[in-house]
């Protein structure tokens, strides 16, 4: 067309959620785009294969539409999934965890089974973090989302994070609104920015904040947190995390007021969960969870656990419950303090033991745990085992593992290298943890190959 635009049919989902289209044997992604919709769109970017899209114009929309609970849904870049049917959801990510075995892991018919999914759609997320910025007449908060994805859309309510977070939100916003606290503006150019963490526990309703500092101090924290300390009973400490983003163990809290750990319960487990530390967002999933890992393993009794990037430790505590003992290795310092401490708590003590590590060091350093290891249970970050540990288990473990993974593509290609090392992929469960989003959260079941 003269203006270069060109009108395109979205039928499929990528993996990171944005609508795919094809013309001339070229993909074009699309984002917040559906399967049926047409549209008009512009290159933005890519390469000869495939083409970066922006949507100038939606000419039909696909049936698969619906009207989205939250008016930002598809510009703040948190919700970019809401306004598609929620039986729509499930099928696509079932379909993306499908190709990315396929296409990134080469398995020609993955057992990929039905999609578990929750009632709880909205208000699930017991953790979010926003943005604060500082570098206009008045701070901001809000996600990172708009056009580019990178502009900040002010957030007064998210739906998808609790009540109790969005009434901390509405304190902090009510908070800065005072002119007295609009001196945290940047000279042009150089913007200030922060991030601002809400955990609430879904058990005991105890609420945190977290402020993350990286290149400077959070504007007015110290009168920010005895603000929310007075909002409600409920909040029970505001922390300065410093360290990495990103990295599992890498971030230290540092209490301002309160505490650092809120308290929660998980199958029957009470934890003092710590403020930097991993935890599922949604709790009414979770213990749904720790049942497929444990359906998955086949039973506890008796058996030898190996429980790698563990955090606190659920999975092993619920299988010690049933008669396992296991060692579980995380990086992060104060998960490994808090689970052993519920572990002592719940008179698991003596089977369940901890280990502070990097879970690559720790294997090189201990190649006998796999050996001895009946079961290997692996829970890693988005970015997957890697090649060194995946090669690790395919070699040293002689009995099952089960991987729990957040993200299709790395775990695609990581249950290539365990398969190429002796194992097979005997099972894999996709689960719903994250309605309204492209993200799913799987167990993969590995078994050794019997030998030829």
């Amino acid at each position: 067309m003269s203006d270069g635009s060109r009108v395109l049919e979205v039928v499929a989902l990528s993996a990171g959620g944005r609508g795919v289209a094809r013309s001339d044997g070229q993909v074009w992604f699309l984002p917040r785009t559906f399967p049926g919709d047409l549209v008009r769109a512009e290159r933005r970017g890519g390469g000869k294969r495939w083409i970066e899209g922006q949507v100038v114009e939606r000419i039909a929309d696909s049936a698969l539409r619906r009207f989205p609970e939250c008016p930002l849904a598809g510009s703040c870049g948190g919700c970019p999934w809401m306004a598609l049917q929620d039986s729509a959801q499930q099928y696509w990510k079932w379909k993306i965890i499908h190709e990315a075995l396929v296409r990134v892991g080469r398995f020609a018919d993955p057992p990929v089974a039905p999609m578990l999914a929750g009632a709880q759609r909205v208000g699930y997320r017991n953790r979010a973090e926003f943005t604060f910025d500082g570098t206009g007449t008045a701070p901001r908060i809000g996600f990172m989302g708009g056009e580019s994805g990178n502009e900040l859309v002010e957030i007064d309510r998210c739906c998808i994070q609790s009540e109790e977070a969005n009434e901390l939100l509405a304190t902090i916003r009510a908070f800065f609104a005072d002119p007295r606290r609009h001196d945290t503006v940047a000279e042009p150019g150089s913007p200030r920015r922060w991030r601002l963490i809400l955990r609430v526990a879904n058990a005991t309703g105890e609420r945190l904040v977290a402020l993350r500092e990286e290149t400077a101090p959070f504007p007015h924290a110290t009168d920010l947190a005895a603000a929310l300390m007075a909002s409600s009973p409920a909040v029970v400490g505001v922390v300065r995390l410093v360290g990495r983003p990103g990295r599992r163990g890498g971030v230290r809290a540092l209490p301002l007021l309160g505490r650092d750990w809120i308290a929660e319960r998980f199958v029957g487990f009470d934890f003092r969960l710590p403020a930097a530390s991993f935890l599922q967002v949604h709790s009414g999933m979770t213990d749904a969870l720790i049942q497929v890992v444990s359906q998955a393993s086949g039973g506890a009794g008796g058996r030898r656990i190996l429980d790698l990037y563990g955090g606190v430790g659920l999975y092993s505590l619920a299988a010690a419950r049933a008669g396992a003992r296991a060692v579980v290795v995380d990086a992060d310092r104060d998960a490994v303090r808090e689970g052993a401490a519920a572990a002592r708590a719940h008179g698991l003590g003596q089977a369940v033991s901890y280990q502070h590590a990097e879970v690559g060091r720790f294997l090189r350093a201990r190649p006998e745990s796999l050996a001895n290891a009946d079961l290997v249970l692996a829970n890693p970050p988005r970015t997957g085992l890697g090649r060194e540990v995946a090669e690790a288990l395919a070699r040293s473990t002689g009995g099952q593992i089960v991987v729990i993974s957040c993200d299709p593509p790395t775990m695609a290609r990581d249950a290539r290298w365990l398969v190429d090392g002796g194992l097979r992929l005997a099972s894999v469960q996709p689960i719903d943890l994250f309605p309204q989003t492209a993200h799913v959260e799987l167990v993969a079941t590995f078994l050794r190959a019997p030998a030829r």
